[in-house]
């Protein structure tokens, strides 16, 4: 607990001249999500337990003070990857991701509850046999249901690769057929928020180069703007970091004025760190505002070291913002950390949103029911293995 409490001392002691106000809330937790009811704050997260992972609550009246935990699942298996959302009535939906321990794919289950403290059975609502996950629960100013996600498709190339989808619901009863939005390039976290009449979506997609390892994890953060929620525009990149390096875990929000923020974690520096930027206009986007201080913390050790440290949830409560991400500071310490505080941004252009990048499926593009993508990555795992044991055989001559 040594690293943790160093940690912690170092994030909470500059309260003074930092606007963020940080606190560790569990251990070897992850995925966390945010959302309020009434004047209750709660927090959704996948933590590490004997059977694999499920999933826990806890409730806040200010962001910083969070009640003893509470278990929402029981499952042998995994369950992570939650998106919370309360709806214009006050009832709670969680949509989260489930591995079974006899599939070799995720699914997205659906739980429900009237006060966020007693929920529904977990059932099935996308159940294939691929990848369906990163699941992002939405209601618009109409009222309609959203669910994104991000699913494994095969790309033009044969290859699997992941698109952002969606579906719509009315009522939260019947929903639509599952729509793509991207195409297969690598597309991850989807998040939607209304602004001026337009929809913007954002999500994550690959930009680096498989056959360089320096940059099979490079990623950069993009938007698409709709009117109608069916007809979507060409891509922006809205993220500008060297190559090899990458931006994921995004989340959105919109404040009181209506500007609209994005946070997301990035390595840009010499760790990953908490980033938060915003716009007016969903095109000319401010320079970013670090909130975590990881740097100072690396730098603070004897022996400095990497770590991961992933934020997946924003919830913006008039002039409050609360930021949830989690640090695996060591292998025995993984810290889930809540921010709140007040961005201090520049309102200076950092990148301009030039929708040009044609990221659109094509007409004759699979859209529909996926195909069973199983069987591409056995044949992929089954290439290599040959390849390795050709070389070994011909090393050995």
């Amino acid at each position: 607990m040594r690293s943790l409490a160093l940690l912690f001392l170092l994030l909470t002691g500059t309260a003074a001249a930092d606007p963020w106000e940080h606190v560790a809330v569990d251990n070897h937790s992850s995925y966390p999500a945010l959302g309020k009811l009434d004047s209750t704050y709660v927090l959704v997260y996948s933590k590490r337990v004997e059977e694999g992972r499920n999933l826990f609550l806890r409730y806040s009246k200010d962001g910083l003070n969070w009640s003893f935990e509470r278990r929402l699942t029981r499952f042998m298996g995994t369950d992570y990857q939650p998106s919370l959302l309360v709806d214009r009535r006050g009832s709670c939906w969680l949509a989260f991701t489930r591995k079974s321990p006899e599939k070799q794919d995720y699914d997205v289950f659906l739980t429900t509850s009237q006060d966020c403290h007693n929920w529904t059975e977990p059932v099935p609502f996308v159940q294939t046999h691929t990848n369906d996950w990163y699941p992002y629960l939405y209601q618009d100013s109409a009222g309609t249901y959203w669910l994104l996600l991000s699913r494994n498709v095969v790309d033009d190339r044969g290859r699997v690769n992941s698109a952002i989808f969606y579906t719509r619901s009315k009522d939260g009863v019947q929903w639509e057929e599952l729509n793509q939005v991207t195409r297969a390039l690598g597309a991850v976290f989807p998040r939607m928020v209304e602004h001026r009449g337009y929809y913007l979506l954002f999500f994550s997609a690959f930009t680096g180069n498989w056959e360089n390892l320096s940059r099979i994890n490079e990623h950069n953060l993009f938007v698409m703007r709709s009117e109608d929620g069916i007809r979507w525009s060409k891509g922006a990149q809205i993220s500008r970091i060297p190559a090899g390096k990458y931006v994921l875990y995004l989340d959105a929000d919109t404040d009181e004025e209506g500007r609209v923020w994005v946070a997301y974690t990035s390595n840009e520096g010499i760790n990953e760190e908490v980033y938060l930027f915003s716009s007016r206009d969903g095109v000319s986007w401010s320079l970013p505002e670090r909130v975590t201080r990881n740097a100072e913390y690396i730098a603070s050790l004897r022996e400095p070291y990497g770590f991961k440290c992933d934020q997946k949830s924003l919830l913006i409560d008039g002039k409050k913002f609360i930021i949830a991400y989690s640090c695996a500071i060591s292998p025995d310490e993984a810290p889930m950390f809540v921010a709140v505080g007040t961005p201090q941004y520049e309102d200076t252009t950092y990148i301009v949103a030039n929708f040009s990048i044609d990221m659109r499926p094509a007409k004759d593009e699979f859209s529909g029911e996926p195909r069973d993508t199983s069987g591409y990555v056995a044949a992929i795992l089954a290439a290599a293995l040959v390849a390795v044991l050709a070389l070994l055989y011909h090393r050995r001559r």
